[in-house]
């Protein structure tokens, strides 16, 4: 993740505190980790994630088993 669209991706996390929805067909590590981090530190927060899951994507690397792991261990 680019530090301009992580600064933003963070910024937009720290806003929502109740639900979120993201649909991504890609889902990387550093995004994830963001993400799970954010999801370990509030109760009652609400995280749906609607992504796709090709083999590809993971053997080039633009999607993340162990992010999405962190993401499944954080509660989305």
């Amino acid at each position: 993740m680019s530090d301009t669209i992580g600064v933003k991706f963070s910024s937009l996390l720290e806003e929502c505190r109740n639900d979120l929805f993201i649909i991504s067909p890609f889902i990387g590590k550093s995004t994830a980790s963001a993400l799970a981090k954010h999801l370990e530190r509030l109760d009652g927060f609400n995280c749906t994630i609607i992504t796709r899951y090709y083999r590809e994507d993971f053997i080039s690397g633009v999607s993340s088993l162990y992010g999405l792991e962190l993401l499944l261990n954080a509660g989305a």
